[in-house]
């Protein structure tokens, strides 16, 4: 019996999922695209699966129509917009979704938009932080523009992380306050203009 996954984060975490599904007979089809799958790359990996897990890709009539053998439909999450519903239950083909399985990350979520639009976070955000990430190397540099005082307040707040070194990378801060002032964690914690 073939399964086809298509969400790109299934087993991401860990892959031991695949082994489970391998485990109980089932002949795994992934998705290796990197990517949501459109229509017809669905239809194409559907044609000899009794059984998907989907993410958002999309399985409506036509890409069902596509795939004889389906018989079951695990939803990689809770909302079953991208499903036809009405084509499944008139061939029979039983739908599934993991109810309360991201509850936690979506709440998370929906605080952190909360918090933004209360705080203007996304209209503040283009004159305020501009962060550089080197892909395996983290964090290397983040400036603030402007600091501000309660910006170099927080640097130099105790518990903070970058009062005692507890990033690695460097700080550079332009504020009407203060010139050009970069924080280095070897400083200890102290700043210099430059």
């Amino acid at each position: 019996m073939k399964v086809l996954t298509t969400p790109r984060s299934y087993g991401k975490t860990d892959p031991a999922v695949f082994e489970m599904l391998e485990k109980a007979g089932l002949e795994v089809i992934r998705n290796e695209t990197g990517g949501i799958l459109d229509r017809e790359a669905m239809k194409r990996l559907l044609a000899d699966c009794e059984g998907v897990i989907v993410g958002v890709d999309p399985l409506d009539a036509q890409v069902m129509a596509a795939a004889p053998r389906l018989r079951a439909i695990a939803k990689y999450g809770v909302g079953v917009d991208n499903i036809d519903l009405e084509a499944a239950r008139a061939r029979g083909i039983k739908v599934s979704r993991t109810v309360g399985a991201n509850a936690e990350a979506v709440a998370d979520y929906a605080m952190t938009l909360m918090l933004a639009v209360a705080r203007r976070a996304a209209q503040l955000h283009g004159g305020t932080v501009i962060a550089r990430c080197v892909p395996g190397q983290g964090l290397r540099a983040v400036a603030s523009i402007p600091l501000g005082e309660a910006g170099e307040g927080l640097l130099r707040e105790p518990g903070t992380g970058w009062d005692r070194g507890g990033f690695d990378d460097e700080l550079v801060a332009l504020s009407k306050l203060l010139p050009a002032w970069v924080f280095r964690p070897e400083s200890g914690g102290e700043g210099d203009g430059e």
